[in-house]
């Protein structure tokens, strides 16, 4: 086979790769899955300014495991919301992956730069894929700016042109994970302005009012199969590996869940 061969599972890595980025959450068992985190692996929340820390590891199913408690959390967020009693926390950018000195958030952006060098690699790429690496890219720019403290300002009009988008219909579910697997929010909420609001991409708060736990609402009701990302178990066993093949075997075209 020559070196510019494209191979049936070449082209089946493509399409679990994309689906991966065009239309759901980063979730941390796809960190296990892509080896770039380990079972048993340390996280900890540590709060400097007043001087407490909050440890979890990772659980094989990808869930955030708080010591020593046990309570188990499929979302980093609601696991940092639990653990330091706070009503909102975005929990990729405070949980610090011990052994590796850096970010879970960091590590999720290590996995979608893998996941469109991959594609990227395959010698031929379908129209919708090229858009995805595009998405990408473009939203890569505008977490660097945001982290820069110099958030790019946009339409909301032509923030949704980005996904093709004329309006607030289909897309928002994609659109709204597409930013959250790169840290990004709109400013004020792209689905609370008109189409010709000018709204900035920026970073969410990593820490934000604090309660104690009895005021978080639900938290004490909050079952493990779900999390504050309106995800469940489901989503939690359907890793990068298997997400293609459950789309076939549901008679669907995986880059259109």
């Amino acid at each position: 086979m020559t070196s510019g061969a494209v191979t049936e599972r070449d082209d089946e890595t493509v399409s679990r790769s994309m689906y991966l980025i065009g239309g759901r959450r980063v979730t941390v068992s796809d960190l296990l899955d892509a080896d770039l985190i380990q079972v048993g692996e340390t996280l900890r929340f540590r709060r400097s300014r007043i001087g407490v820390a909050y440890d979890a590891t990772v659980t094989e199913t990808g869930r955030i495991r708080l010591e020593p408690d046990g309570e188990e959390f499929r979302s980093p967020s609601r696991a940092a919301m639990v653990a330091a009693g706070m009503r909102a926390v975005d929990g990729w950018r405070v949980w610090l992956v011990v052994d590796q000195n850096r970010m879970l958030d960091a590590v999720r952006q290590e996995l979608l730069d893998q996941v469109i060098s991959r594609v990227a690699a395959v010698a031929h790429q379908h129209n919708e894929d090229t858009e995805r690496q595009r998405i990408h890219e473009r939203l890569r720019q505008a977490r660097r700016l945001a982290d820069e403290h110099s958030p790019e300002r946009i339409s909301v009009r032509d923030l949704l042109s980005l996904w093709g988008a004329s309006d607030r219909g289909d897309q928002v579910s994609r659109i709204e994970a597409d930013l959250a697997n790169h840290g990004l929010v709109t400013s004020p909420s792209f689905r609370a302005v008109t189409l010709d609001t000018t709204v900035s991409l920026t970073t969410p708060p990593s820490e934000a009012e604090e309660t104690t736990a009895a005021d978080l609402p639900g938290t004490e009701d909050v079952p493990v199969g779900t999390d504050d990302e309106g995800g469940s178990d489901l989503d939690v066993r359907l890793t990068v590996g298997n997400l293609f093949r459950f789309h076939l075997s549901a008679g669907r075209d995986p880059d259109h869940p």
